[in-house]
């Protein structure tokens, strides 16, 4: 009896995530339709990504997305381009991720991968150029790329201006992803720009996520996990999204107890480690974020899936 072809299963599970979702949950057309055209309708001073030194509302949020999809087009990146993203985590990641998006589709690479892995993905992917962070370790092992290399400094984005070009429609990609690649050949995920904002609007609905809720993940933003089921979700629904960087558990708690997220998400090995700084967090005097509400996963049907990419991990009530 062959192996299970674990990457097709993957591939096949994230390109019909939103087709998986709950019989009592009902999936409407999202309106908007797109990622750029939920932030601009909820232009404002809201907090839309919240860090521990700097918080950018959602018209600085859209200001800061159409600077980066401004900058790559002078760069001679034209609209319609697949641009590859290597950065590190945290809450600028996802304004990088919303701004290539915006019309181009965003490539974002795993910082682990080796000098070979880069060149595979951004072969594969044919991408027109990669836009690397400034001073980060995997940008040196990008000599096998072939597209020239961008480099960008974190929260620095030239102003827009006119220039902005137009968003993309919901027919084009806004993510391209790869599988594991565990058992077989990494295959190429493509989602668009209205299957994603018509997922994050589902997942919305099923966790009743409105403005006054905040999100707070560790989850790679190179990964479905992290883009959509944490970021895209609590932005369309106009709430924050909060990233506390590369996990560990003093880093977490320490946002835990100073931007008090309302929910949080990880893939279920995540959620011993998050359970210790959500602990430590509880024992906390005059700590306020583990009073939020419990919400029951509405995927737990899936948990036993192999390429599970939306179990959820509500933060307990005291």
């Amino acid at each position: 009896m062959g192996r299970r072809n674990e990457g097709a299963d993957e591939a096949r599970f994230f390109a019909n995530a939103w087709r998986l979702w709950p019989g009592n949950v009902v999936i409407e057309a999202a309106s908007p339709p797109t990622l750029a055209g939920a932030l601009q309708s909820l232009a404002g001073t809201a907090p839309a990504l919240v860090g521990l030194d700097r918080t950018l509302d959602y018209t600085a949020l859209r200001q800061a997305v159409l600077g980066v999809s401004t900058w790559l087009v002078q760069q001679g990146v034209p609209p319609g381009s697949r641009v590859a993203i290597l950065q590190k985590d945290g809450p600028w990641a996802a304004a990088m991720l919303l701004g290539v998006c915006h019309a181009h589709a965003a490539v974002p690479l795993n910082p682990n991968l080796s000098a070979q892995e880069y060149g595979f993905a951004t072969a594969d992917f044919g991408v027109a150029a990669v836009a690397a962070e400034q001073d980060l370790p995997a940008a040196a092992r990008l000599h096998d790329v072939t597209a020239p290399v961008l480099s960008f400094a974190p929260w620095i984005v030239p102003p827009a201006g006119e220039e902005a070009p137009a968003a993309a429609g919901p027919e084009a990609p806004a993510f391209l992803l790869h599988t594991s690649g565990t058992t077989a050949r990494p295959k190429r995920v493509v989602l668009t720009q209205g299957r994603i904002c018509q997922s994050a609007h589902v997942i919305a609905r099923s966790l009743q996520l409105g403005p006054g809720d905040r999100c707070l993940t560790g989850m790679p933003m190179f990964h479905v996990h992290g883009i959509l089921n944490a970021m895209s979700s609590t932005l369309v629904s106009g709430g924050s999204f909060a990233h506390c960087g590369a996990f560990d558990t003093i880093g977490f708690y320490q946002h835990m107890k100073n931007l008090r997220p309302t929910w949080s998400t990880a893939f279920p090995p995540c959620t011993t480690r998050w359970q210790r700084a959500l602990s430590s967090c509880r024992r906390s005097p005059g700590c306020g974020c583990c009073a939020a509400r419990r919400r029951r996963c509405p995927t737990c049907s899936l948990k036993s899936s192999n390429a599970c990419s939306v179990s959820w991990c509500s933060l307990p009530t005291a």
